[in-house]
């Protein structure tokens, strides 16, 4: 009888140096990816606060524009009784001004006109409006956090020069002055600022 004797079998498996080698490499690639994940996640978060941030500078420099292209030399009394100029800016960082609601029929345009005010506090640029001209102590306003993170805010008038100050002459006639134009300058705490010239139309 002839007895066949088989080879015994390779065992077929993973030494422990391939299989350190192997989790080894697998912890590269984990962290190459985890990083990766990381970069786009932090890039997109940061084109959203761009994009939000802009959006919001875009929101509110149309805000200014519209009041400014909007503005009337039209005088009013404040709370006080005192008169106070169609268009004042004075030392402090407030800019007050009377303007009209476009489309309105010029027969009815001096019924439909607002007060306005700017204020920069705490950094921060803030929009008042009153819906009567000639306000009493009791008369209420709508105030608007318009653009935060600021640093400064400054407007400027020009009327064959550029000034800081408005109106430019004491007395009845300075009262119902508007200048030919206006400049605001916005001023971010990140160093970055926007700057906006706007012509004014005399005729309203």
């Amino acid at each position: 009888m002839i007895r066949v004797l088989s080879r015994p079998t390779k065992s077929v498996g993973f030494t422990l140096i391939e299989l350190l080698v192997a989790v080894a490499v697998f912890s590269v690639i984990s962290v190459a990816a985890y990083n990766g994940l990381r970069n786009i996640v932090a890039t997109a978060k940061i084109a959203e606060a761009q994009e939000k941030e802009l959006i919001e500078n875009l929101a509110a420099v149309t805000v200014i524009e519209n009041d400014l292209l909007n503005i009337v030399p039209r005088s009013i009394r404040d709370e006080l009784g005192d008169r106070v100029a169609a268009l004042s800016k004075g030392q402090a960082d407030q800019l007050e001004l009377t303007r009209k609601l476009p489309g309105i029929p010029p027969e009815f345009s001096r019924v439909d006109l607002k007060r306005v005010d700017y204020i920069f506090r705490d950094n921060a640029l803030w929009r008042r409006s009153w819906a009567v001209l000639d306000r009493l102590p009791s008369t209420n306003s709508q105030e608007q956090r318009l653009l935060s993170g600021l640093s400064g805010v400054r407007w400027e008038f020009y009327s064959g020069a550029w000034q800081s100050f408005w109106p430019s002459n004491d007395g009845p006639v300075g009262l119902e002055q508007v200048p030919k134009a206006m400049r605001v300058m916005l001023e971010f705490e990140n160093g970055r600022h926007i700057e906006r010239v706007v012509l004014i139309n005399n005729e309203a």
